[in-house]
């Protein structure tokens, strides 16, 4: 019943930061990346991560290619092997629910047309169903 309730606030409260936060949360996120100091982007990652999961909630059906749109640079640039594990599987992990939710396949394409010049283990991992859906674990037979 806990876990549910949990759940439950999550799911209103990103439902809530992209409908209030919309664009200018969205930029100052993808900026903190770019330009922040360490701790701030990895805080920034975490909350596109965790925000990303809930996309699917949003009825504003412009929000999520929006999303993708404003986050797309930064994430890609997370991935590179000069980045910590960390941020390429945070990173990994938005991209793959942004375009999962955005409805426009063709950003699928030039997401795996990029990760095949970086190659980013986590999207294997992602695209084998080894984690979870919704969920940044593995499963438990890893």
């Amino acid at each position: 019943m806990e876990e549910e309730e949990a759940e439950s606030w999550q799911k209103r409260k990103a439902s809530v930061l992209f409908k209030n936060g919309n664009k200018n949360l969205l930029s100052a996120l993808a900026d903190t990346i770019a330009n922040g100091i360490p701790c701030l982007a990895r805080a920034s990652l975490i909350t596109i991560s965790w925000m990303s999961s809930y996309l699917n909630l949003i009825e504003d059906t412009m929000l999520p290619p929006m999303a993708f749109s404003i986050l797309r640079q930064q994430l890609l640039q997370s991935l590179n092997y000069d980045k910590d594990v960390e941020e390429r599987v945070l990173a990994s992990y938005s991209l793959l629910y942004l375009v999962k939710y955005s409805g426009i396949y063709e950003n699928f394409y030039l997401l795996l047309s990029y990760t095949k010049l970086s190659f980013s283990p986590t999207l294997y991992l992602f695209h084998h169903g080894v984690f979870h859906e919704n969920k940044c674990t593995l499963i438990d037979k890893f």
